[in-house]
């Protein structure tokens, strides 16, 4: 029993330093937008109706209550966490920054873009 618990410890852990990883990821880093703008063009074309109007109705400062959900879907999704500079330094001005923090300056973008093209209509 305890030899097949230690089995299961070693492929999840082989499994997740392999997900971590830029060299497992195969295609996967080729989906990764590039820049803030391509960033953002993508995440707009995949919200549904409800979320638009979700966002639409939430305050500036109140975006930080997506860190957690779709920030994470972001860091993880675009490669943030995986060695997307180029992502990170575009959201950043041009210099790297933690993800955290690129994956909230990607959902304000996100939010102002609704605000400009879908909010008001």
């Amino acid at each position: 029993m305890v030899q097949h618990g230690f089995s299961y410890v070693v492929c999840l852990a082989a499994l997740l330093a392999c997900s971590l990883s830029p060299v497992c990821a195969g295609d996967e880093t080729k989906k990764w937008p590039s820049s803030l703008d391509a960033a953002v063009s993508s995440l707009v074309a995949e919200l549904s109706d409800k979320s638009i109007k979700t966002l639409c109705q939430t305050k500036k400062q109140d975006l930080i209550w997506y860190h957690f959900g779709w920030g994470t879907y972001i860091r993880n999704s675009f490669g943030l966490w995986g060695g997307n500079e180029g992502l990170l330094r575009s959201a950043c001005g041009g210099k790297s920054c933690h993800p955290d923090d690129a994956s909230m300056i990607i959902i304000e973008h996100v939010w102002e873009n609704l605000q400009e093209k879908r909010c008001a209509q």
